[in-house]
């Protein structure tokens, strides 16, 4: 507690521990919590909370039951058990958080584990990089690119920049949709087309966004990869790659890609945080689709960093001249059949259905 600057008063039944911990300039008090003896010694302290913390799960109820009687129902109250029952019969009585120290120690080995394996792939992904310093990479993207595939391009370009390698962003198909559109242009970002590009006159491929050569990208099928980073599962494809990260459990490439930015301590300009952010934010539904933790916490480490004019651009496009254009014919040229609205838009020739109910004029 002294670290979060609070004064601590400890209460224990055993006389040498209070004597040891005086000895260490703590508070101390000989008593037994569950007793209201020792509760009535300590009403006269100002205190903002209680910690129950024995081993013995009776006299931690017992506890909670005295303080609740005793004290001001608003003091904040802290209880420890040793299982699901007692825990819920602790919140029962009116414990404001009830923790399991079995509980405690899973998670923070989980979290060691975690940390451990996240250390252990960067420093791969790393070494890869060194071995291939001065070549040249192309960055390929899936066919018609949503913003989570090109932001995470982006950020490979800059890790392989920072280890030497000359990257080019390359992709196949369209960049559709007005959003789509606007979060190139806005951030300005670079990628080139496929078509009419030789890939053998690149050194190294990496796939960012897919991981299968062949499959929703114009690789050839059996194309060896230098790295592969996705978060879509794979089934059963065989890949041939150098370092093959997936994580099917995770809700965007852009948080794998801002989790290496991390470890490798890479500077992030406010560019690429904000692409990032908005691949994270787009291919989660904004947290609402297959969301991981790790989503919310890379979306948190790079909400600060972020242009949030240009997000909010980017979520309100402007609508180009053409788009303005379609629309306005595919009004002016509407009818009604039945249960449906019938329109054509001109020389594209394409029509548009829409149900009849509802139908706003």
């Amino acid at each position: 507690m002294r670290e979060l600057g609070k004064e601590l008063i400890i209460v224990d039944k055993d006389p040498q521990k209070v004597e040891t911990l005086r000895e260490e300039a703590y508070e101390a008090i000989v008593g037994d919590i569950s007793e209201i003896e020792t509760l009535r010694g300590l009403q006269t302290k100002k205190l903002s909370g209680v910690l129950i913390v024995s081993s013995d799960n009776e006299a931690n109820k017992q506890a909670l039951r005295n303080v609740k009687k005793h004290f001001r129902p608003s003091l904040y109250c802290v209880a420890r058990a040793s299982d699901v029952i007692n825990l819920q019969e602790m919140e029962e009585i009116g414990a404001d958080f009830v923790f399991m120290p079995s509980r405690i120690v899973s998670k923070s080995l989980s979290r060691s584990l975690e940390r451990a394996e996240s250390v252990r792939i960067g420093n791969q992904l790393s070494q890869w990089f060194s071995k291939n310093t001065g070549k040249s990479l192309a960055v390929v993207v899936h066919d018609n690119p949503d913003p989570d595939a090109i932001s995470g391009a982006l950020a490979l370009k800059l890790m392989a920049e920072n280890y030497g390698l000359h990257p080019t962003i390359l992709y196949n198909g369209e960049i559709g949709h007005q959003e789509n559109k606007a979060f190139v242009n806005l951030l300005g970002i670079n990628l080139e087309h496929m078509e009419g590009r030789d890939i053998s006159e690149f050194d190294e491929i990496a796939l960012v966004d897919c991981a299968v050569p062949g499959s929703n990208n114009m690789l050839s099928e059996g194309t060896h990869i230098g790295v592969v980073i996705d978060h879509h599962p794979v089934g059963d494809a065989e890949i041939d790659a150098d370092f093959i990260d997936v994580r099917p459990n995770v809700g965007a490439s852009a948080t794998i890609m801002t989790k290496y930015l991390q470890e490798l301590n890479i500077d992030i300009s406010s560019e690429i945080a904000t692409a990032l952010l908005y691949g994270i934010r787009t291919d989660t539904l904004d947290f609402k689709r297959n969301t991981d933790p790790n989503d919310l916490s890379a979306a948190s480490f790079l909400y600060p960093m972020a242009d949030h004019e240009v997000l909010d651009q980017l979520e309100r496009p402007s609508m180009s001249i053409e788009t303005l254009d379609v629309l306005g014919q595919a009004i002016k040229n509407r009818q009604v059949f039945g249960s449906y609205l019938l329109s054509n838009v001109g020389t594209s020739g394409t029509e548009i259905l829409f149900p009849r109910q509802p139908i706003t004029y």
